[in-house]
């Protein structure tokens, strides 16, 4: 896809400073550094967002994504690692071509405070939600 900056990467045609690559995976540096270390783990193959993202990739792209994370808190000494993953305009999505940010963190990072969850849901809610969801899954998603 001549028109997606990760295709164009991947390509050699774009520069980027590279971490990993093999026949499936690429990871290298965010150009925008949440925190120092931030890293995009990106499948070769143009795919769009998670929806396209096909079991026989998802293992690679999660390993690598884990690989790469192990390396960071070790390398940066994090207190913690964050991985980000966005889909579509309304999911905060920005490059369309499927990929993992992998942000290594701290407790005194910029990123502030937790993400604040709401309170728990009552089990009947939860089991209603599970009965929608639980036939899509069965039948293979």
């Amino acid at each position: 896809m001549d028109n997606c900056i990760f295709c164009q990467i991947i390509a050699g045609k774009a520069p980027a400073s590279v971490v990993y690559r093999d026949e499936q995976i690429i990871a290298f540096m965010s150009l925008q550094q949440v925190n120092e270390g931030h890293t995009l783990v990106v499948p070769i193959r143009h795919l769009k967002n998670i929806y396209e993202l096909t079991d026989d990739l998802a293992g690679p792209l999660l390993s690598t994504a884990a690989r790469v994370a192990r390396v960071l808190k070790r390398e940066f000494n994090a207190d913690g690692m964050m991985l980000w993953q966005f889909n579509e305009l309304a999911g905060n999505q920005s490059v369309f071509h499927l990929h993992i940010h992998v942000i290594p963190r701290f407790y005194n990072d910029r990123l502030g405070p937790r993400i604040e969850l709401p309170p728990p849901s009552d089990r009947a809610t939860l089991d209603n939600l599970a009965v929608r969801i639980r036939p899509g899954l069965e039948a293979g998603g």
